[in-house]
């Protein structure tokens, strides 16, 4: 997809499960990539500044959560209740649709954020 469009990016969060994962990818390749299943199944690229500033919480592979599992279960649903956080600095602003380079673009997809007056 990211060939197509130059620019993919995907959230998922799951309070119930704790399951939550984010991808970037831009011109076919994974910039960033991560997902938690239960254990962490994806973990691809350096963390980015977004994650750090919204605190998200990697797990490496095959890390074990027995010895502070309550620990890492906060840590889980505080990452899922951060991915709207971390989709909102992610996102392609309005604003830089104004530059006439990404005007040129083919185009993108996804909803923006209600205005509150």
């Amino acid at each position: 997809m990211s060939e197509r469009l130059g620019h993919v990016q995907y959230f998922h969060g799951n309070p119930a499960l704790g399951h939550h994962a984010w991808a970037k990818l831009i011109d076919r390749q994974v910039t960033r990539a991560y997902a938690w299943t239960g254990e962490t199944t994806w973990s691809q690229g350096k963390p980015t500044l977004a994650e750090e500033k919204t605190g998200m919480r990697c797990f490496d592979y095959l890390e074990d959560g027995e010895d502070g599992s309550y620990q890492q279960w906060e840590t889980v649903g505080a990452n899922v209740d951060r991915l709207p956080m971390l989709a909102s600095i992610w996102r392609v602003d309005p604003v830089v649709l104004e530059d006439p380079a990404m005007r040129m673009k083919p185009g993108w997809v996804g909803r923006l954020a209600k205005c509150h007056r």
